[in-house]
């Protein structure tokens, strides 16, 4: 039986090639795909540790956005009025 039938002949799986380390895919941008490549250290960890690397990605992922949007890191989005 294929378990991955439904899936589209062009699928990539994890471990395919063009896919980077760790089974997550490249989004275009590099400081994005440098903070995702954080969640590659969850393998290796214990959970309890999770919390933190997931902490870790997602401030590193609000920074990115903070660069996009022009404000500094850690700037609070203001309502304009």
């Amino acid at each position: 039986m294929q378990h991955d039938a439904w899936l589209p002949d062009d699928a990539e799986l994890p471990g395919d090639a063009g896919q980077p380390a760790g089974g997550i895919p490249g989004t275009g941008d590099p400081r994005v795909d440098g903070a995702l490549a954080g969640l590659g250290e969850l393998a290796g960890r214990p959970v309890a540790e999770h919390p933190a690397v997931f902490e870790q990605v997602h401030q590193r992922l609000r920074e990115v956005l903070g660069e996009l949007d022009g404000r500094p890191p850690g700037a609070a989005a203001g309502r304009g009025g």
